[in-house]
C-alpha cells in the first residue's frame, strides 16, 4: 500500500485559485457573528454566598442509669450537602416558580430540577461551610429579584422544618413521656381514693424501715427503668438508620470477639452492682459516683473494642455508619444490663415485701400505693425534663444559613460574550475553508493520476 503524500504546492494553488472565495465567506461569517453577538438575547447574573451551619455534635457519652439529659448530646448535624440538596428541592424552588414573571410560571409541567437547569448554579468549596449559587434571567432587576426570592423561600423552609417536624428520638420519647403520665395520673388518683376511703395511715418505726428498704429498691427500679427506655428509644431510632447488613456484622463481631464478651461481663457486673448501691445511697455517694465512672469507661472501652474489631475484618463504613454501629452496640448492652439490673432488684424487692406480710394489709397497701405514687411521678418528671432539654438542644443544632452576600445587582450582561461568539465564528470559518480546500484538493489530485 503506498504511503500517501500531501502537496503543499498544489494547496497553495488552491488557495490562490479561490482566494476571492474564501476571503467572502470569511467576510460573510464575520457579519453573521458580529450581528448574532449584538442581538442575541442578553443575560444576567446575579450571585449569592451563604454560610451554612457546619456539622457538629457527636455523642459523648451514653446514656446511664442517672443521665437520661445527656439524650440532648446526640446529634447528627447539617453537612452542606443537605443544604445543597434542600436548595434544589420542591419545598425551596416551587415558591419561587410561581413568583416568575413569564410563561415558566404559568406551566404546570416547569418543574424545580428544570429551575434549576435554567436559571441555577450551585457551587461549594471543597472544605468549606460556604455554598454559593448564581441565578441568570434576561434582566438585572430580575436576575437580582428571583435570586433573594430563593434566598427567602431557603431561609422559611428551614424554618418551617424546625418549628414543625420532630425527630424520631423526640416521637418516642413523647409517647413514652405521655404513658408515664397517664400512669402517673392515675397512681395519684388511686392513692387519694385510699386515703379517703381508709383515712389517713402512719406507718409505725418498723414499717418506716420498711418503707425506706422498698423506696431504696423503688427508686434502683425506676432509675433502671428509665434508663431501659432510653436506650430502647435510642436503640429503635439507630435501628432505623443502618442496614441489615451492618447489624448482622456487629452482632457477628460481638458474639465471636472474646475481648469485647469480657468487656459486656464487666458492664453487667458494674450495672449490677450499682444498683445495689443505688437502694442504699444518693447519687452523690462516693461509691455510686465510682461506680458510674466506671460504667462510662467501659462503655468507651466497648465501642472502641467493637470498632477495631470491624476495622480489623476489611470491612468498608463510612464515619456516619461506624458512629451509628458503635452507638448500637453500647445501647444495646445498656438495655441488655438494665434488664439484668431490673431482674435483680425485682428479686430484693420481692424478699423485702415478703417481710412485710406481717404487719396489716392496710399498711402494705398505702405503702404500695405511695411508692407506685412517688415512682411514676419521678419518672414522668424526669422524662419531661429529659424531652425538653432534648427539644432544646435539637432546636440549637437545627439547619441554619447565614448570608454573607446578599444576591448582587448585575451591572454587565454575562451573555453573549462577544469574544467567545467570534471564537465559534472562527472556528465556523476555519471548519467550512478546510473542507472546501479538501474538497478541491481530492479533485486536483484525482485529475492528475487521470
Amino acid at each position: 500500500m503506498e504511503s500517501q503524500v500531501i502537496s503543499y504546492q498544489v494547496i497553495k494553488e488552491i488557495i490562490q485559485n479561490h482566494k476571492r472565495i474564501l476571503l467572502y465567506l470569511m467576510g460573510g461569517i464575520l457579519i453573521i457573528f458580529l450581528l448574532l453577538a449584538f442581538l442575541l438575547p442578553k443575560k444576567y447574573t446575579s450571585s449569592v454566598m451563604i454560610q451554612v451551619k457546619p456539622q457538629s455534635g457527636s455523642l459523648n457519652t451514653m446514656i446511664n442509669n442517672t443521665a437520661l439529659l445527656s439524650l440532648a448530646g446526640i446529634s447528627t448535624g447539617g453537612s452542606v450537602l443537605d443544604y445543597m440538596s434542600l436548595l434544589k428541592s420542591d419545598r425551596v424552588i416551587n415558591p419561587v416558580i410561581k413568583k416568575l414573571d413569564n410563561e415558566d410560571a404559568e406551566d404546570e409541567r416547569f418543574t424545580a430540577e428544570d429551575f434549576v437547569k435554567k436559571y441555577m448554579q450551585i457551587d461549594n468549596p471543597r472544605g468549606t461551610s460556604i455554598l454559593s449559587f448564581t441565578i441568570t434571567a434576561n434582566s438585572p432587576e430580575n436576575a437580582q429579584r428571583i435570586a433573594q426570592d430563593v434566598v427567602d423561600s431557603l431561609q422559611d423552609t428551614i424554618a418551617g422544618v424546625g418549628s414543625t417536624q420532630d425527630s424520631t428520638l423526640i416521637k418516642i420519647l413523647g409517647k413514652k413521656n405521655e404513658d408515664a403520665k397517664h400512669k402517673m395520673d392515675a397512681d395519684v388518683a388511686a392513692l387519694e381514693k385510699y386515703k379517703q376511703e381508709n383515712g389517713v395511715f402512719i406507718p409505725n418505726e418498723q414499717e418506716k424501715i420498711l418503707l425506706e428498704q422498698a423506696a431504696g429498691y423503688e427508686k434502683a427500679k425506676s432509675d433502671e427503668t428509665v434508663k431501659l427506655n432510653t436506650n430502647t428509644a435510642i436503640l429503635s431510632s439507630i435501628e432505623t438508620q443502618i442496614d441489615t447488613q451492618n447489624k448482622n456484622l456487629i452482632d457477628s463481631q460481638m458474639a465471636d470477639n472474646p475481648e469485647i464478651q469480657s468487656i459486656r461481663k464487666e458492664l453487667f457486673n458494674a450495672n449490677e452492682q450499682l444498683a445495689k448501691l443505688q437502694f442504699k445511697f444518693t447519687d452523690d455517694y462516693p461509691e455510686v459516683v465510682k461506680a458510674k465512672e466506671n460504667i462510662s469507661y467501659l462503655e468507651k472501652q466497648l465501642a472502641k473494642t467493637v470498632a477495631q474489631s470491624i476495622s480489623s475484618e476489611n470491612v468498608t463504613l463510612s464515619p456516619v455508619q461506624m458512629d451509628l454501629l458503635q452507638k448500637r452496640v453500647v445501647a444495646k448492652n445498656n438495655v441488655e444490663s438494665a434488664n439484668a439490673a431490673l431482674t435483680k432488684l425485682e428479686e430484693l424487692s420481692k424478699q423485702n415485701l415478703e417481710k412485710s406480710n406481717q404487719f396489716s394489709q392496710k399498711s402494705v397497701k398505702f405503702l404500695e400505693l405511695q411508692r407506685n405514687a412517688k415512682v411514676s411521678t419521678d419518672t414522668y418528671n424526669l422524662l419531661t425534663k429529659s424531652l425538653e432539654e432534648l427539644k432544646i438542644k435539637e432546636n440549637l443544632e437545627a439547619m441554619d444559613i447565614r448570608v454573607l452576600n446578599s444576591p448582587t445587582y448585575p451591572v454587565k450582561h454575562s451573555w453573549p460574550r462577544k469574544l467567545y461568539v467570534m471564537m465559534v465564528g472562527g472556528l465556523l470559518y476555519l471548519v467550512i475553508a478546510g473542507g472546501f480546500i479538501y474538497i478541491q484538493y481530492t479533485r486536483r489530485m484525482s485529475a492528475m493520476k487521470e
